[in-house]
């Protein structure tokens, strides 16, 4: 029954949404893995320069690790080029996520109680699911870092448990390293401390011997500076915000995080916090073994994780994906622990837990009360309009292959060039990047704001600056006229993380300033000067 309704909500509109920008760069890169075998940037015509080329080295990218974007080409290869070939993968990873965690109850006979409480925790918990929707690198994450952990605590000496450690640990370098660093980092800790010296009905306690630590280390070492050595994001561009929070910038994003992980209902965090204290009363190891990891986790992440505190006043909350199943296990193991004191109790904790926001803060949100499950259950039935999919019917019907069309902001090209590759897309590039000898053959339209593209297409609030900042001003033998509004709210509020997620279409806007507006070069002989035409901002 716990697969069948995983299922359900790992599996129902898979494809509905568009790709956003980042599973659209995936799904991109898979692209050019097709052509290519490769993780290519050129796409045909079209050249997939996220963040101005950041990402780039020789018109290839090489600063993502590589994994997903190979997953999402076998898919796309097999199944065709769309929304759901892209996601299916990542999906049923998350099934076999869900069958991972059951056959761990199964095989440390857990009671009925603590099988209940697991099966609630995951149903509830929409973050885990969602993750495994995206064509990211999230969901590989979270299986690989479970899969792992669970070989880890299973480990009875056999070298195989530590070659399938070995391999799945590849698979995760290689999806993201992050993610890797931070989960060996949990398990030296986790290591050095307890497991070392546990002793259970399995034997005496198990120490790695030389032999061990070469099967163990050995492959990941080996095919690690590979894969490094090939995809290193610190010989590229994209290395400066690893570098860009100082001491206490890294512990504000440490703040961030732990504030988030509540927010987007990783776990309730204030019961999480709680959990070390209930040591004392119940001797549970665990209760200070996992809140170790929890921290360890976020520490490291602080330390590492690209994210300039004045870029956003959010976490990277996605860095932190894999960190749901502890959490589910953290709270598991306090409400079990609460059933034996007082049952009726236990059981508003684990409904309050579970299925609300309210033990995770949102009663003082924006948000409020709410009952994450049911909200999501109701997307599904009925999904929301979204901007990528009028954006995209826009641009098929009309707009012409060879045609270009440049896309503000930036970030909002990539749905767009992966279900509707026939134009090319423009200004991807700022001026300063012709200097780089790998980005000097390309056409002037592809650097900002240069040569006419044929139609350009604001999202949002972007039209003000394109209006008053004079960059349509001055163009040689042509002007920008209004074309057309899509009459949609500009932002894709479906992405995996909660705080930028709503379950429900977003109506009441401004459209001045939160719609899709189209402009068109037409010839400048057409308007007695050449200025540029702002296009009606009010409603039709």
């Amino acid at each position: 029954m716990m697969l069948v309704a995983s299922a359900v909500l790992l599996l129902a509109r898979l494809g509905h949404y568009p790709l956003w920008d980042d599973e659209a760069i995936t799904a991109l890169a898979a692209e050019g893995v097709l052509r290519t075998g490769d993780t290519s940037a050129v796409v045909d015509h079209n050249v997939v320069a996220y963040g101005g080329g950041i990402l780039l080295s020789g018109l290839h990218d090489r600063s993502t690790p590589p994994l997903p974007a190979y997953v999402v080409a076998a898919s796309m290869a097999l199944l065709g080029h769309t929304a759901l070939a892209a996601r299916l993968p990542f999906a049923l990873l998350g099934l076999a996520c869900v069958a991972l965690i059951l056959r761990w109850l199964w095989r440390d006979r857990a009671t009925r109680v603590t099988n209940a409480l697991v099966a609630a925790a995951l149903l509830g918990n929409v973050s885990f699911f969602l993750y495994f929707r995206n064509a990211r690198y999230y969901g590989v994450a979270i299986f690989c870092s479970v899969a792992i952990v669970y070989l880890y605590l299973h480990w009875t000496g056999r070298r195989r448990t530590l070659a399938g450690m070995a391999a799945l640990s590849l698979l995760l370098l290689a999806s993201n390293y992050l993610n890797f660093v931070a989960l060996y980092a949990c398990l030296g800790l986790d290591y050095l401390v307890w497991r070392r010296q546990q002793r259970d009905e399995r034997g005496p306690a198990r120490r790695l011997t030389v032999s061990d630590w070469l099967i163990l280390l050995g492959p990941q070492v080996v095919v690690g500076l590979v894969v490094v050595s090939i995809w290193n994001p610190l010989a590229t561009p994209n290395s400066g915000p690893f570098w860009a929070n100082g001491l206490g910038g890294k512990a504000v994003v440490f703040w961030r995080s732990l504030r988030d992980l509540s927010a987007n209902e990783y776990g309730p965090v204030p019961l999480l916090l709680l959990a070390p204290l209930l040591w004392f009363r119940f001797r549970d190891p665990w209760l200070l073994r996992a809140p170790a990891a929890l921290l360890a986790y976020l520490l490291v992440m602080a330390l590492l994780a690209p994210t300039p505190i004045a870029r956003s006043r959010y976490a990277d909350v996605r860095y932190l994906a894999p960190l749901i199943p502890l959490c589910i296990a953290i709270t598991v193991r306090i409400l079990a622990h609460a059933w034996t004191v007082s049952r009726p109790a236990a059981v508003v904790l684990a409904g309050l837990a579970l299925f609300t926001n309210v033990l995770h803060l949102g009663v003082f949100r924006a948000e409020g009360l709410r009952v994450t499950l049911v909200q999501y259950a109701r997307e599904l039935l009925s999904p929301p309009p979204d901007p990528y999919s009028a954006a995209i019917a826009w641009v098929r019907r009309q707009v012409r292959d060879g045609q270009t069309i440049a896309v503000l902001p930036n970030h909002m090209t990539y749905p767009l060039m992966f279900h509707a590759p026939g134009p090319t897309y423009a200004w991807q590039f700022p001026p300063d990047r012709r200097a780089d000898e790998q980005f000097a053959r390309l056409p002037a339209v592809q650097f900002r704001y240069e040569g006419t593209p044929d139609y350009i297409l604001v999202f949002g609030p972007t039209v003000t600056q394109v209006l008053g900042g004079g960059i349509l001003q001055a163009r040689r033998g042509a002007r920008y006229e209004p074309f057309d509004r899509l009459e949609r709210y500009w932002q894709d509020r479906y992405r995996p993380e909660l705080m930028f997620r709503s379950f429900t279409g977003v109506t009441n806007y401004d459209p001045r300033t939160q719609d899709i507006y189209v402009l068109k070069a037409v010839p400048a002989a057409t308007s007695p000067d050449n200025s540029s035409t702002a296009p009606a901002l009010a409603p039709r």
